[in-house]
């Protein structure tokens, strides 16, 4: 009977081990496979970073530009969101809400999510066809010179509740 209870008991034992050893290795697997797109390490705060569809690494030199024309690089693109005439899109929101310009002035929107957005005027429930970027992939950008004194309204035709505003004065 004492055999029986040490095989049992092993068996437990072989059995929490392997379901340990299992648990380890699914969640070694998960934190490879979340780490992997983005170079070997998680970037806070930009979705994206690393090796991904341009970001940093070999592809980093084939990579979008800002406003001003610098490429964007894992180093300065915080700065890109802070660039005068540049709305950044990051997290499903665009980095200004309202922007006040003068007539003239030439505004450029970079997507910094991993989703596709775009960049349409008017409403999604009322479009004005001024303007519409087509979908815009990570990193892509769409510049649109604003001439005419006035509100523009804008959205981002898959994701309706991301809106903005920009002001144009004379």
């Amino acid at each position: 009977m004492s055999e029986t209870r040490t095989s049992d008991r092993t068996q437990t034992v072989a059995v929490v081990v392997i379901a340990i050893a299992l648990v380890a290795a699914v969640g070694i697997g998960a934190y490879a496979f979340l780490l992997m797109p983005f170079g070997g390490g998680m970037m806070v705060g930009v979705p994206g970073w690393g090796n991904m569809h341009g970001w940093g690494g070999q592809m980093g030199s084939q990579c979008c530009t800002g406003a001003s024309g610098e490429r964007i690089t894992n180093e300065n693109a915080l700065q890109v969101i802070e660039e005068e005439n540049t709305i950044a899109i990051l997290n499903y929101e665009f980095s200004q809400e309202t922007l006040t310009i003068k007539s003239g002035t030439t505004i450029t929107w970079i997507n910094l999510d991993v989703v596709a957005h775009t960049i349409d005027s008017g409403t999604h429930e009322n479009p004005a066809d001024i303007f519409e970027s087509g979908s815009l992939r990570q990193n892509e950008s769409f510049s649109y010179t604003f001439n005419e004194p006035g509100v523009y309204v804008y959205h981002c035709d898959p994701h309706p509740y991301m809106e903005g505003v920009i002001i144009v004065e004379a």
